[in-house]
């Protein structure tokens, strides 16, 4: 049993505000996220681009993409996509961390609505994701 982390998103079809891609700004940011994660010694492989975000650790992966058809191959067995599944394990990873600071970007962008995970708000696992902002300096800021 691991950490699942679960999120809401806001569906384009549904709401003309919400971006049809991934906002350069959010990618920018998650980029700096990602290399601050691996600059603390954090092993996962990532994408990111307007289309999809990819987090790949040991476990399962955190993948949402705008992309509505499936695709093969390693990153694509299954779809954790806006319209899909909702959720992601990580297995007690250190790559949580990174997984739970997508998720806070995703809702500060509007790209989600929520998210939460199978814990308390004070325990490691989100106090390890909110250092991991801070760190990346994507904390504090408008």
């Amino acid at each position: 049993m691991g950490y699942t982390n679960y999120w809401n998103p806001y569906k384009p079809e549904e709401h003309d505000w919400v971006p049809k891609e991934f906002p350069k700004k959010l990618q920018d940011d998650i980029r700096k996220l990602v290399r601050t994660a691996h600059a603390k010694g954090i092993e996962f492989e990532s994408r990111v681009s307007s289309k999809t975000i990819q987090i790949k650790g040991s476990c399962e992966w955190l993948t949402l993409t705008y992309v509505k058809e499936r695709e093969e191959g390693p990153w694509h067995n299954q779809r954790f996509g806006i319209d899909n599944w909702t959720f992601c394990k990580t297995a007690r990873e250190p790559y949580d961390a990174v997984v739970k600071g997508v998720l806070m970007l995703l809702q500060h962008y509007n790209v989600i609505e929520s998210w939460s995970f199978d814990g308390d708000p004070l325990e490691k696992e989100y106090a390890d994701a909110f250092h991991l902002m801070e760190a990346a300096g994507l904390v504090g800021r408008e």
